[in-house]
């Protein structure tokens, strides 16, 4: 049997607000600790109502960094901890 975690490489939360005219598209750069030898697999999750409403992706992820987009605007001027989303690496 095997054991799934044993192919989780990083995993956690992130949590952020906006600015006055924040606008769609991307809204975080997270950076991996270590290089990946290939892309890994991302996945998120967002964590609240607020943030699930924004609809959340992936818009691109390379070996040493992914980045968190939504399809629609976050609200103006929300404070750090307004949208949190989980991650998780597969690599």
């Amino acid at each position: 049997k095997e054991n799934a975690s044993q192919y989780l490489d990083y995993c956690g939360i992130v949590r952020f607000g906006s600015g006055g005219s924040p606008s769609s598209g991307d809204q975080i750069s997270v950076t991996f600790a270590k290089t990946y030898a290939n892309t890994p697999i991302v996945v998120i999750t967002p964590q609240n109502a607020a943030t699930a409403a924004l609809g959340l992706y992936v818009s691109s992820a390379s070996a040493t960094v992914f980045n968190i987009a939504t399809q629609s605007a976050p609200a103006a001027s929300q404070g750090g901890t307004t949208y949190s989303a989980a991650f998780a690496v597969i690599g």
